[in-house]
């Protein structure tokens, strides 16, 4: 995703657990609505979360806006104006977490991703340790679905076997040059398996 619209609960817990850093090394533009900056910046949110939108990154676009969505009564204001910058911006992506918002921003063609999904996006180009950034996250009032986790965290074991299996270089070499192959694959009597 190159340009994305995220919500206060995402960035929240991107910064408690100390992984907002690999947002910008993932997407190219992050925009918010002014509200979801508010939010953050609210005395009942983490001292962490109020000093790092006090001065935001260069990366990170605060844009006023409102809400021009039908399902406000749904959704708190946070969400119901993420939802309708992605829409207005034409974002490629909405970073989200409430289920009521996700379920409502996928059925108006939106590609949500939530905060699971970007770490483990994070860890797959091995920006982060994802068992590390998922205990982490545990440690904080997040709530998640354990199967999930569990799901996200078992890719992420058979990417880190198959890293370790097969080297780059050598992976690399080998899918260039297909017609490679030991001495015993080349006797026609062997059974390849």
């Amino acid at each position: 995703m190159r340009f994305v619209v995220a919500d206060t609960t995402l960035l929240n817990y991107l910064i408690l657990i100390g992984c907002i850093d690999v947002l910008p090394q993932i997407v190219d533009r992050v925009s918010i609505p002014s509200i979801v900056r508010d939010e953050l910046l609210r005395s009942a949110a983490p001292p962490k979360v109020r000093n790092w939108i006090a001065t935001p990154p260069a990366w990170l676009d605060i844009v006023d806006c409102v809400s021009r969505n039908l399902f406000d009564e749904f959704l708190d204001p946070g969400e119901a104006t993420a939802i309708s910058l992605a829409e207005l911006l034409n974002a490629d992506g909405l970073l989200m977490d409430d289920r009521a918002g996700v379920m409502i921003a996928r059925a108006r063609g939106l590609r949500v991703i939530g905060t699971m999904g970007l770490l483990d996006a994070a860890a797959a180009r091995e920006l982060i340790d994802l068992p590390t950034a998922f205990e982490l996250l545990r440690q904080t009032t997040f709530h998640y679905p354990r199967a999930l986790m569990d799901e996200l965290l078992l890719a992420n074991r058979r990417r880190s076997v198959r890293a370790e299996f097969l080297p780059r270089q050598m992976g690399s070499t080998l899918l260039q040059n297909p017609t490679h192959h030991s001495k015993t694959q080349t006797n026609p009597n062997h059974t390849k398996y």
